[in-house]
Formats: C-alpha cells, sequence, structure tokens
C-alpha cells in the first residue's frame, strides 16, 4: 500500500491527493475503490456514495459520520468530506467533525457544482485553512455554481472574492 502511494505521490514534498469518488452506474469496483481510497489524503463523496460504499467495502455502518472515521482508519486518510446537496456537508479530520449548512439558492444548472464544491474545499485545503473555512468555502462556491446556467460560468472574480474573505 504504501508504494503505491508514493507512486502518486502520496509522500511527495507539498502533493495533496484527493480523491473524488463520483461513483457513475457500474462502473467501477471494489479494487479500484480501494486502491483510490489508500493513495489519497484527502476523500470526497456524498451521502448517496457513503451508503453504497459502506456495502460495497463491508464497513460496520452507513451512518455518515461513522464511514468517514471507518474509512480514515482503514485508508490512512486524513480528510473526508461528505456532501449532503442543500443541507451543505461535514468534514471529518482527526478528532474533528464539522457540519457547515448548506448556502440557501435558487438552483439554474447544477451540472459543474461538485467539481466547483471540491475545487473551493482543495484550495482550503492547500492553504490549511481549518474545517470550518474549508468548509464554508467549498459550500458557497457550489451553490454560486449551482445557480449560474453553464457549468463553466464566468465567476473567477467572485470567487476570488469569497477566497480573500
Amino acid at each position: 500500500m504504501g508504494e503505491r502511494k508514493a507512486t502518486l505521490g502520496r509522500s511527495g514534498r507539498g502533493c495533496l491527493v484527493v480523491c473524488d469518488v463520483n461513483l457513475r452506474q457500474q462502473w467501477f469496483d471494489r479494487a479500484t475503490i480501494e486502491r483510490s481510497l489508500s493513495a489519497a489524503h484527502a476523500v470526497k463523496l456524498n451521502e448517496h456514495e457513503v451508503v453504497v460504499l459502506a456495502e460495497l467495502l463491508a464497513t460496520e455502518t452507513a451512518e455518515p459520520i461513522a464511514f468517514a472515521h471507518a474509512v480514515r482508519r482503514r485508508y490512512d486518510v486524513e480528510t473526508v468530506c461528505i456532501t449532503r446537496a442543500a443541507r451543505g456537508c461535514l468534514m471529518i479530520a482527526g478528532d474533528e467533525t464539522v457540519d457547515s449548512p448548506g448556502v440557501k439558492v435558487e438552483v439554474a444548472d447544477a451540472v459543474g457544482a461538485g467539481d466547483a464544491f471540491t475545487a473551493a474545499w482543495i484550495v482550503g485545503q492547500l492553504q490549511g485553512w481549518p474545517l470550518e473555512r474549508q468548509a464554508k468555502l467549498a459550500n458557497r462556491v457550489g451553490a454560486m455554481v449551482a445557480g449560474s446556467h453553464g457549468a463553466m460560468p464566468p465567476l473567477a472574480d467572485e470567487f476570488a472574492r469569497l477566497v480573500c474573505e
């Protein structure tokens, strides 16, 4: 397992390996999921994926926080983020759990919102921000994209403003 992590840059200086689970139909298997989790410092998945992976990986529970702790222990993952759509997200690292509420938005187009959320979360991870700040930024950016039309709305200035808050 350690060799695989090094191969993917896990032990590389300044490298953050993030696994965004993104289960798609039947195009995944246990071995691929386990390799991906083992290589990651940080894992992002949604509530539905928690239920599917809890069964696939035979964890003791699909309760989100307990599942996150099980993944952290089993795969040596530092941070687990579980998205909950309009209800925000959970971020779990060490003994800390952050339950960050969602941002109210009229959804125009949800395409790209999850990727925007993940990108904003990674910014916070790389900056070494507290989990609460990471979660708040990620929720706001995901909502901002969901409230815009198209998967890549021109929101660079708004994103920069949110990062600097």
